[in-house]
């Protein structure tokens, strides 16, 4: 696969992750309005269970689609299918199995969260519905892995984008209806439920796989739990720091706050859909080079391209998050997001980074670095989280959060750069990188007043640019990307 495909791809992967985001600026403030802050707080929460549900699957999930793209490479495609046959029966039990699990411990849930004694019934019973679709969440899962490994990334995001539509239309239609939480969810489900059916349906097309219960093979499951291995345990702690916050502090403040942090969250985060989207493009051309060579210069291309592309947007967002909150949900919410939201912009510029030795630490089959070094960071996280959390509300979290995103960046490039591609990325370019956002966040967000903080804005825009030109990329990239002008310009040497 070349360079421009991997543009294609992670263009495809893009568009469907931005295009709901348009949606939901106009739906949020309606939901806010009329299921105020408790309901939608609690709304957030079932879209973070959602969401990350897939994430305990015992690594199958990836396994199953690197897997199925290897034999497929192989020109085998009755082992590629019998491959992906076991691991939906597999998806498939562990939903059920989950589901169960939810129904018997719903009250439970519930009395840990901190809703409002009023609505405690009505959360009881909308748990047990969320886990009535906790099986299709798990398959659909499956079903999007297949489609990646046979390459449709137009197909994947055109389906990503209508989900993310309904994400937002289903519960605004149930609240028209009724805000009883129940209901709420119940919209939520089905919206699942047509989801898997929508992607079945695309698998049958697009791949002529359509999934047939049959009893997972031993062999091949033992081949696919063993392929995710360590992956399997990185897969559920690290998206699950990155949830891990929101669910904690529902034990520790009103539900209400919940709304807050997790609406700041979510908005802030849809950065890192730019890294992602560009990285499991490149997946596939990462895990088939053998030459180190050729690792090593896409590897440092991949991430030079994420802190030039991801700097400017967090900066801008630490200047106008509490402007456009204020427009957006008005200003009691802002007083209270907004805050949040430039506390964890700096975090997540460590986290955007942190994708490229991610990438290339599962696509060299060394995820036991990975995960130990996850493994070693959740108690310690957790602990700061919870100190932070008590001391000082939803700020504290976003500190927490960030504190984390830019430990975990810092070990992950250490492995790549110590057990894996020595001189990977030049510690010029590395120092570089940190010392320009850590120099243009604190301009940012130490001056005070909109014109002030507009102002270190074009400050540090204007000096990002020859800074970047000169230590961040080297002479042969600078020369490149001469050419590339060049040729696009119609400008003769």
């Amino acid at each position: 696969m070349s360079l421009r495909q991997i543009g294609k791809n992670s263009a495809w992967n893009l568009f469907g992750q931005i295009a709901p985001i348009l949606l939901a600026l106009i739906i949020i403030p309606l939901l806010l309005k009329q299921l105020g802050p408790d309901r939608y707080g609690f709304l957030t929460l079932i879209w973070v269970l959602i969401g990350y549900v897939g994430i305990f699957d015992l690594g199958v999930g990836r396994a199953m689609t690197r897997v199925v793209a290897e034999r497929l490479g192989a020109d085998d495609r009755p082992a590629a299918e019998a491959v992906a046959q076991t691991a939906m029966a597999f998806l498939l039990i562990l939903g059920a199995v989950f589901a169960i699990g939810l129904l018997c411990t719903a009250q439970i849930v519930v009395g840990y969260l901190s809703l409002p004694a009023h609505l405690i019934h009505e959360g009881t019973w909308a748990l047990r519905i969320l886990a009535v679709g906790l099986p299709f969440v798990m398959l659909t899962s499956g079903y999007r892995g297949c489609l990646e490994a046979y390459g449709r990334f137009p197909t994947v995001s055109m389906i990503r984008v209508g989900m993310g539509f309904f994400t937002y239309l289903a519960p605004l239609g149930a609240v028209l209806v009724s805000p009883r939480l129940e209901v709420m969810v119940s919209a939520v489900v089905l919206m699942r439920v047509v989801a898997n059916l929508v992607h079945r349906w695309a698998c049958r097309r697009d791949c002529s796989f359509t999934m047939r219960w049959q009893t997972p093979e031993r062999a091949r499951l033992r081949q696919l739990l063993g392929f995710g291995g360590w992956m399997t345990v990185s897969d559920i702690i690290s998206p699950l720091m990155n949830s891990l916050d929101r669910l904690i502090i529902a034990g520790f403040v009103p539900v209400a706050a919940v709304g807050y942090y997790a609406t700041a969250f979510d908005i802030v985060n849809k950065v890192v859909m730019l890294p992602y989207s560009v990285m499991s493009a490149a997946l596939p051309v990462v895990a088939g080079y053998q030459d180190q060579a050729q690792a090593r210069s896409l590897y440092a291309l991949l991430f030079k391209c994420v802190v030039i592309a991801v700097l400017p947007i967090l900066l801008g967002v630490t200047v106008f998050a509490e402007v456009a909150f204020t427009w957006w949900l008005g200003e009691g919410f802002a007083s209270t997001a907004a805050p949040v939201a430039q506390i964890l912009a700096v975090g997540l510029f460590f986290n955007c980074a942190a994708q490229a030795p991610a990438l290339l630490i599962n696509s060299r089959g060394k995820p036991k670095w990975m995960a130990m070094a996850h493994l070693c960071e959740v108690p310690l996280f957790i602990g700061v989280l919870l100190a932070l959390t008590r001391e000082y509300g939803i700020i504290g979290t976003a500190i927490a959060w960030s504190l984390r995103a830019t430990v975990d960046a810092i070990i992950l490039f250490g492995i790549v750069e110590v057990m894996m591609l020595r001189g990977g990325l030049s510690l010029r370019a590395l120092l570089v990188s940190g010392l320009l956002a850590s120099v243009a966040f604190a301009a940012t967000l130490s001056a005070t007043g909109l014109a002030a903080k507009a102002g270190s804005l074009g400050l540090c825009l204007a000096l990002l640019l020859p800074l970047f030109w000169f230590g961040l990329l080297d002479r042969d990239e600078r020369s490149r990307a001469i050419n590339i002008f060049r040729r696009r310009h119609g400008v003769v040497a």
